[in-house]
């Protein structure tokens, strides 16, 4: 299935100007902004495929969405080039799926969870986030390791806010040493965001895009851990 929409593409200042516009950044920090745009590009994000480089460069939806989450990481305070890594390593392995809970949620499919946002989730329990090795692969890894149930807290989650930190989801509040920190992104609040300026700039309707979201493909989120079995989950 494309996971863009036939026809759409915006450009380098188009994609700036909607990160401007969406996190209302002011005149005196936009030049800052353009330089973390620029740092992100030379780390993979967007990761994947896009059609050209620099100011010449095209981005889909897929696209502005990385590169929006990207952004919202780095108001968490995390450094440009942990946000990247995060973003890189997370994608396909199932925080894609984002997309398509969005989508979902905004449909109202889930009656019971609809009045609640689509999040992504961050659990970054060292000290600075990442400070052993740097790599996300590792404190998945090690996370996936210590699991008796092949459960655990990765990285960088998503779902709807509630299934999120309950019992059945990644986070147990109720249990205070099994995720120590916790951020949250509004991944809702996001779209939302992205649909209103890309509707107002007349590019793309708010209702396609939430279409376009109910449509994109879901993936099994760590497919290749889950199909592993216990021994070689644990292992």
């Amino acid at each position: 299935m494309d996971q863009s929409l036939t026809g759409f593409w915006i450009g380098s200042k188009e994609l700036e100007q909607l990160l401007i516009t969406i996190n209302e950044v002011p005149d005196e920090d936009q030049p800052a902004l353009t330089s973390r745009l620029k740092l992100l590009a030379r780390l993979g994000v967007p990761h994947g495929d896009r059609v050209g480089t620099g100011r010449r460069a095209q981005y889909d939806l897929v696209n502005v969405f990385q590169v929006a989450i990207a952004i919202e990481m780095i108001q968490l305070s995390v450094s440009t080039e942990k946000a990247a890594r995060l973003l890189t390593y997370a994608w396909p392995l199932g925080l894609s799926n984002i997309i398509p809970t969005i989508g979902r949620l905004r449909h109202g499919r889930d009656s019971e969870e609809s009045d609640y946002p689509a999040v992504i989730t961050l659990s970054l329990e060292r000290f600075d986030g990442l400070t052993k090795a740097d790599d996300p692969k590792v404190v998945d890894d090690e996370r996936r390791a210590q699991s008796l149930d092949r459960r655990f807290t990765p990285i960088v989650g998503y779902g709807p806010f509630l299934r999120a930190i309950g019992r059945s989801g990644y986070f147990d509040l109720s249990a205070p040493m099994k995720s120590k920190r916790i951020a949250l992104i509004n991944a809702s609040g996001l779209a939302e965001r992205i649909g209103l300026h890309l509707d107002a700039a007349g590019l793309l309707m708010l209702e396609d895009l939430y279409r376009w979201c109910r449509r994109f493909p879901y993936v099994r989120p760590y497919a290749d851990i889950l199909d592993a079995g216990p021994a070689s989950a644990t292992s």
